[in-house]
């Protein structure tokens, strides 16, 4: 930081040697509005302390206002910084909960999944079972009760396949399994 240069402070004319030069007047002119500004306020802040009998203790009033001021506003940033964090912790309790319901909700599809598989892989091997004992019945001349088994299993893959809405609604139903037994006991 340069050192204070006390020289503005003064009302100097311009050196001797540049006395005929305007511009060293009009700076010089400069300076001194400069100067008689600043002590236009000075005259004015003391007409204003004169005026009020305790200055002072004006200055010092409103200082501890702005103190308060200051105190009450770093309170409330505290105390919203405090329920922010609040509100943080909240969530991520909320979202570890959904995360756990997830991973059971993915749990229970998974197994779904595997049972569906399990079932549509055993159906197949029904089927495949179904079609060798028909071609047995075939050979040994019951082709009508193998007609019979596999029109059985043919509607009870249809009524499957409709949900079961047609009998007792709940997917496929015991009559069906009844008549493709039946059928293929016949044969």
């Amino acid at each position: 930081m340069p050192p204070l240069d006390p020289s503005r402070y003064r009302l100097d004319p311009p050196p001797e040697d540049q006395r005929s030069d305007p511009r060293a007047w009009l700076q010089a002119l400069h300076n001194a509005q400069a100067q008689l500004q600043h002590q236009q306020g000075r005259v004015l802040n003391l007409e204003a302390m004169a005026r009020e009998a305790m200055g002072g203790q004006s200055w010092r009033a409103h200082a501890e206002l702005q103190a308060a001021s200051a105190r009450a506003l770093a309170a409330a940033a505290r105390q919203a910084s405090e329920e922010v964090a609040a509100a943080n912790r909240r969530r991520k309790l909320e979202q570890l909960a959904a995360g756990q319901e997830l991973r059971a909700a993915e749990e229970d599809w998974s197994r779904a999944l595997k049972g569906v598989a399990e079932v549509s892989s055993a159906c197949a091997a029904l089927e495949r079972e179904v079609a060798a004992l028909c071609e047995a019945a075939r050979r040994e001349g019951r082709g009508a009760d193998a007609d019979k088994a596999v029109e059985a299993l043919e509607e009870a893959k249809r009524r499957i396949g409709a949900g079961g809405e047609e009998e007792g609604g709940g997917g496929g139903g015991g009559d069906d399994e009844g008549e493709v037994v039946d059928a293929m006991e016949e044969a």
